[in-house]
C-alpha cells in the first residue's frame, strides 16, 4: 500500500486538489490531455479496483468532483471520530473506527486512522 509520504502521492493528490478546485472545463480538457492515465494514479490511494465508467470528458469532470466530495465526507467524519474519541465508551469507538477503516475508501484517511487509534489511550 502506499502512503501520505511517497513523492508520487504528493505529485498526483497536488493535481487532483487542483483538479477539483477547477472550472467544468478544465476538467474536461485535462481529461482529453491525459485523464484516464490520472485517474488510475489516484485510484492507486483508494481501495477502488476498478475504474469509474468513464465514457466522456463531462464524465471525468463529474468522478473527480465525486470524489474530491467522497474525500471531503469521509475527511470529515474521521475528524468527528477523533474529536470525540475520549468522550466515547471503549467498545464504541474501537467498533466506529473499525467501521471507519473498513469502510472507507481512501487509503490515507485509513492510515490516520489506524495511527490515532495505535497512538491513543485505550482506556
Amino acid at each position: 500500500m502506499m502512503n501520505a509520504n511517497d513523492d508520487e502521492y504528493s505529485r498526483v493528490w497536488d493535481q487532483f486538489e487542483k483538479l477539483a478546485a477547477a472550472t467544468d472545463i478544465d476538467r474536461q480538457q485535462a481529461y482529453h490531455a491525459d485523464g484516464m492515465s490520472f485517474l488510475k494514479s489516484l485510484l492507486k490511494f483508494t481501495t477502488i479496483h476498478t475504474l469509474p465508467e468513464v465514457l466522456t470528458a463531462d464524465d471525468f469532470s463529474s468522478v473527480i468532483v465525486e470524489l474530491r466530495d467522497n474525500y471531503r465526507q469521509w475527511n470529515q467524519y474521521l475528524m468527528s471520530l477523533m474529536a470525540s474519541y475520549e468522550n466515547s465508551e471503549v467498545s464504541l469507538r474501537q467498533q466506529r473506527f473499525e467501521e471507519f477503516i473498513s469502510s472507507c475508501i481512501w487509503v490515507v484517511l485509513i492510515e490516520a486512522a489506524e495511527d490515532f487509534v495505535s497512538s491513543s489511550p485505550k482506556g
